[in-house]
C-alpha cells in the first residue's frame, strides 16, 4: 500500500509577506491600495500560484485602504477554518490511532494464536505512519494558530494606521484622506437612499490676526476650541473635517440646505458667545461659512467646491455671515 501525503500550507509565510509588502510600500512611499498590495505581496512570496504583478494604480487615496483591510480578513479567516480543520483533523486521527492500537493487541491474541509476523509488521507501519501523521497534524495546528493570533494583530496594527493616516493630529477631526472616504460613502447613501446631503465650509475670520497677536500656540488653541465647540452642536452621524489650515468642512448627512443653514447659524452664535480663553486673556472668534446641498448630477467634489466658493463670497460680503451656494 502506498501513503502520499500533501504538503501543510504554510500560512506563516503568507503572514511575513503580508508584512513584508506593507513595509515595502511604506518604505517606496506608495499608497497600499490593493494593486499595490498584490504586486509587493507576490514578491515576498515567490511569486508561487499569485497573479502578475500589478502596476500601481495611478490617483490612488494614501492610507491603508478598506480593500486592504478586507484582504487581512479574508486571510483571517482561512486561518480560522484552517485551523479548526486541522484540530479537527488531529483528533479524529489520535481517536483512530487509539483503536488500530487496541485492534492490533487484540489481533495478536486472536484465537489464542500469534498473528503472523509479516500482518504484526504490516500493522506496525501503519501504526507508525498514522502516529507520524497525528504529530504533523498538532504541530500544523499549533502553527495555525499563532499564525492566527498574528494575524490579528496584523488586522490591528493596519486599523490603527488607517485611523492614524485619517485624522488630523492636533483637532483630532478627520482629515482630507478621511473627507474623501466619508464623502464617496455619504454621496453613494444618499444616491441609494434619495436622501439629502449638505456640506458647509467654515474659515475663521482673521485667524492670521491670533497668530500675530497672541503667538502661533494661541492660533493652534483656537482650531482646538472650535473643534470642542462643534462636538456640542452637531448630532453623532454629522462628522467634522479639518480642511486645511484655519478651514474646516462640515458633512452633514439626511440635511437639506436649510437644515444645514440652520445648524451652522447656531453654531456660528455658539463660537461668537463662547471666546477662547488663552493665558487669561479673551480671543474672540468667529467665522464664515459657505452651504452647498448636494445635487443629482455632481459628485462629493464639486459638491464641496461649490461649498469653498460660498465661503469666499461670505468673506467678500464681510465676513461673520452664511452664504448659501446656488442651488
Amino acid at each position: 500500500m502506498m501513503f502520499s501525503f500533501l504538503p501543510v500550507p504554510t500560512v506563516p509565510t503568507a503572514t511575513e509577506a503580508a508584512r513584508a509588502a506593507l513595509h515595502r510600500l511604506s518604505q517606496l512611499g506608495l499608497p497600499p491600495t490593493p494593486d499595490n498590495f498584490q504586486r509587493f505581496f507576490t514578491e515576498a512570496i515567490g511569486g508561487a500560484g499569485m497573479p502578475a504583478q500589478a502596476r500601481p494604480m495611478a490617483g490612488s487615496p494614501a492610507g491603508v485602504s478598506a480593500e486592504t483591510q478586507e484582504l487581512v480578513q479574508a486571510v483571517r479567516r482561512f486561518a480560522e477554518q484552517l485551523a479548526e480543520a486541522t484540530g479537527s483533523l488531529a483528533q479524529d486521527i489520535g481517536e483512530q490511532n487509539a483503536e488500530l492500537k487496541q485492534s492490533m493487541d487484540s489481533f495478536d491474541t486472536l484465537a489464542g494464536e500469534p498473528a503472523p509476523p509479516e500482518v504484526s509488521q504490516l500493522l506496525g507501519t501503519v501504526l507508525s505512519i498514522t502516529t507520524s501523521m497525528h504529530a504533523t497534524v498538532q504541530a500544523s495546528h499549533s502553527e495555525l494558530v499563532r499564525t492566527r493570533e498574528e494575524i490579528e494583530h496584523l488586522r490591528m496594527e493596519l486599523q490603527q494606521s488607517r485611523q492614524w493616516m485619517q485624522q488630523d493630529p492636533l483637532t483630532g477631526m478627520q482629515n482630507r484622506r478621511g473627507m474623501d472616504v466619508v464623502l464617496v460613502r455619504e454621496v453613494a447613501r444618499a444616491r441609494r437612499g434619495g436622501h439629502a446631503l449638505s456640506v458647509a465650509m467654515l474659515d475663521i475670520d482673521h485667524f492670521k490676526q491670533v497668530n500675530d497677536t497672541f503667538g502661533h500656540a494661541a492660533g493652534d488653541r483656537a482650531l482646538v476650541h472650535l473643534s470642542e465647540v462643534t462636538k456640542s452642536v452637531l448630532r453623532e452621524t454629522d462628522i467634522m473635517v479639518r480642511y486645511g489650515g484655519e478651514e474646516f468642512l462640515m458633512i452633514l448627512p439626511d440635511t437639506d440646505v436649510n437644515g444645514a443653514q440652520f445648524v451652522v447659524d447656531r453654531l456660528r452664535l455658539v463660537v461668537q458667545k463662547t471666546p477662547l480663553i488663552y493665558e487669561s486673556r479673551k480671543i474672540a472668534l468667529t467665522f464664515s461659512a459657505g452651504v452647498a446641498q448636494l445635487r443629482t448630477d455632481e459628485n462629493g467634489s464639486a459638491l464641496v467646491i461649490r461649498a469653498d466658493q460660498a465661503v469666499l463670497q461670505a468673506k467678500r460680503e464681510g465676513r461673520n455671515r452664511i452664504v448659501v451656494a446656488e442651488p
